[in-house]
């Protein structure tokens, strides 16, 4: 939830100020002017709280090089091609770097305990979604035949989310060689149909060749159907990320992220890892970790990316708990 307040930040925001409120790690906020933004956890897990975002824009200070840092600063991974640093003077600021990576992209840095605080509320959501799962999934199939076209894109849309765990995508040039496709950019070409199963290859984020395998037989016939319309070139649906993420946010009472369900999916991907694994618990911090990552490959193979992203972004840390406690 995000609450806003005018008495903390009277000041207009300048282009400096946009850039940094727009920033994704709250995607509901594209712009907000003349106002301080707070954020609030509860979302079906008993976090609680209310607290700043520490770091207004305008007080961020320029520097001309990463030997420019402030001490608190100068431990951070910043690439060395970004250019325009800028960073936050409080040591205990959420925000604390920003900077420009060589496709012109504005990148952020942001401290540890910001980063686990947003995994809390992160995750809070998806154990909720968890819950609430099979209702979201029949109030999307009955909106999947909806005479209303924006809503049954969308649905359709989710429904191929929900079982591949495909990424929402953008229309937004990130200025890298080749183009990253996500379920809301899918082209025709890229429904493939191999001895009656349904994939879908195409070209992921980093450049990373994606391959994901659609289990629902309703949800592949959906797409081979809109394949043969669209064509090669054709679009598979007629809708955005943006209006994806907004009908997200409306089932089962709203608040659900279209990338929840990515992270619903990596999550049950990962418990079914635990259990192949049978009762056997490591002995050792080395044997921990090295069952760990093996859970992590299969939740890479799921998702199409790597066993550090999978573990560290898409994976709920509870779903270790009886390995952890049994060293």
């Amino acid at each position: 939830m995000i609450i806003i307040s005018s008495k903390k930040y009277p000041k207009k925001l300048g282009e400096t100020d946009a850039l940094f409120w727009s920033e994704d790690i709250a995607e509901e906020v594209s712009v907000v002017k003349g106002l301080s933004m707070y954020f609030k956890g509860g979302v079906g897990s008993g976090i609680t709280g209310h607290r700043t975002f520490r770091a207004k824009p305008s007080s961020l200070r320029s520097a001309k090089s990463r030997e420019d840092l402030p001490k608190h600063c100068q431990k951070l991974a910043i690439p060395p091609a970004w250019t325009d640093l800028m960073y936050n003077p409080d040591v205990k600021g959420d925000l604390l770097v920003t900077g420009k990576a060589k496709n012109g992209k504005t990148q952020y840095v942001y401290s540890e305990q910001f980063k686990a605080q947003q995994a809390e509320a992160k995750f809070a959501r998806v154990l909720e979604l968890q819950n609430k799962y099979q209702s979201t999934v029949t109030e999307n199939q009955k909106n999947r035949k909806s005479s209303d076209l924006k809503t049954k894109e969308n649905a359709d849309c989710l429904a191929t989310v929900m079982n591949t765990g495909i990424r929402a995508g953008s229309e937004t040039d990130t200025g890298v060689e080749k183009k990253a496709f996500g379920v809301t950019t899918l082209k025709g070409e890229h429904v493939k149909e191999v001895n009656g199963v349904v994939h879908l290859v195409f070209g992921g984020k980093s450049g990373v060749s994606q391959n994901l395998q659609v289990s629902k037989a309703d949800v592949g016939e959906m797409l081979l159907s809109r394949a043969k319309v669209a064509g090669k070139n054709g679009n598979l649906f007629d809708t955005d990320d943006s209006s994806l993420r907004k009908y997200s946010k409306t089932l089962d009472g709203g608040g659900f992220k279209t990338k929840d369900f990515r992270t619903l999916l990596a999550t049950n991907e990962a418990e079914k890892a635990v259990k192949a694994f049978g009762g056997k618990r490591p002995t050792s911090e080395k044997e921990y970790k090295a069952m760990v990552k093996e859970v992590g490959k299969a939740v890479a193979a799921k998702l199409g990316n790597t066993v550090t992203v999978a573990l560290q972004s898409y994976v709920y840390p509870g779903v270790f708990s009886r390995w952890r406690a049994a060293i």
